[in-house]
């Protein structure tokens, strides 16, 4: 048996980075969510050969202050909690501090444009393989952030091989991604287009109003839209402390407080199809759900909507958009 020897810096990096950002599809989302929680209203994210040569995210959120400039792409710095105990109470998307940095480590080119409200240019960042900030220059561009990510996997040969061969594929799944968020994220214009060799083509975009019904007829048409029921269900778990009296053997009685927990609201909203035939879907490419406005897979819950279809269709499945809003200390965001 050989001997157990220590990895060196840069492989421990590559690897781990390789558990961060996957895909095409991954890396998306994670630019996805941090243009959202910079409290962006816009965000726009433009693809060159469906990925293969570059992914650039551009929102108008807050932009990234100055002193940030250095450690925004570094390994495990995050300006969304500061102390494991935050995740209990965390309510944005991404909190890790990872996902830039894997992007970095193993893109061929890695920069962030930025600028915030108050400044008069921004500051376009060009950033070193591990995340360490490279150089910067003064650069036009209104309030907010770009990312751009240049040949993604370049530094992984054989994953950047299988990459290409399958971008097809992996521009299908992170389109379908990024569906979820178009229709969850109320109050945000959000749209992907492609720029390839045929041209310039758009494959999503919403308006950005409030409405969630706004975002799927924009999202899926407005046809489909009609094959739904708009649905809200509302659920109090828990109880009110309370008096309780027992009575004793010698015919004594006695009173306990009972300290139970609070009575807290779950409540699930969205847009379900409608019974009948003609309005299912063969597949489940259109079943979303979410906690706290997060994008998740709930398979038992999926499970008990196409039960309950079946009692009415039973050669299709159900569309669903469907938001389960829960206390924040019910969820693990780290799951």
């Amino acid at each position: 048996m050989a001997s157990i020897g220590k990895l060196d810096t840069t492989s421990v990096h590559k690897i781990c980075a390789g558990q961060v950002v996957v895909d095409l599809a991954s890396s998306v989302k994670e630019l996805v969510e941090n243009a959202i929680d910079a409290g962006a209203t816009s965000v726009e994210v433009k693809l060159k050969e469906f990925g293969e040569e570059s992914i650039e995210v551009s929102d108008n959120g807050t932009g990234i202050s100055k002193e940030n400039y250095g450690t925004v792409a570094m390994k495990h710095h995050t300006s969304k909690l500061s102390t494991f105990d935050d995740l209990l109470s965390v309510s944005s998307f991404g909190f890790r501090g990872e996902a830039l940095n894997a992007l970095c480590e193993l893109s061929g080119h890695f920069t962030i444009t930025t600028k915030q409200a108050h400044e008069q240019v921004g500051t376009a960042l060009c950033f070193k393989r591990d995340g360490s900030l490279d150089s910067t220059k003064l650069m036009a561009r209104a309030p907010g952030t770009t990312v751009l990510v240049e040949r993604l996997f370049e530094v992984l040969p054989v994953r950047r091989g299988e990459f290409k061969r399958s971008i097809k594929k992996q521009y299908a799944r992170m389109l379908r991604v990024v569906q979820g968020y178009a229709v969850i994220a109320t109050g945000v214009r959000l749209s992907v287009s492609n720029t390839s060799k045929s041209g310039r083509s758009n494959a999503l975009s919403t308006q950005g109003t409030g409405k969630l019904s706004d975002n799927i007829s924009s999202v899926f048409g407005s046809k489909f839209l009609s094959t739904l029921t708009e649905v809200r269900v509302e659920y109090t778990e828990g109880r009110i402390d309370e008096n309780t009296t027992e009575e004793l053997g010698d015919g004594a009685v006695t009173h306990e407080r009972v300290e139970g927990p609070i009575n807290e609201q779950v409540t699930i909203s969205g847009f379900v199809s409608k019974c009948g035939l003609g309005v299912g879907r063969s597949d489940s490419d259109r079943q979303f759900w979410y906690i706290n406005g997060r994008p998740v897979d709930l398979p038992r819950f999926t499970k008990v909507l196409n039960e309950v279809w079946r009692r009415y269709e039973m050669k299709q499945k159900p569309a669903c958009m469907l938001d389960v809003v829960v206390p924040n200390g019910w969820v693990d965001v780290n799951l």
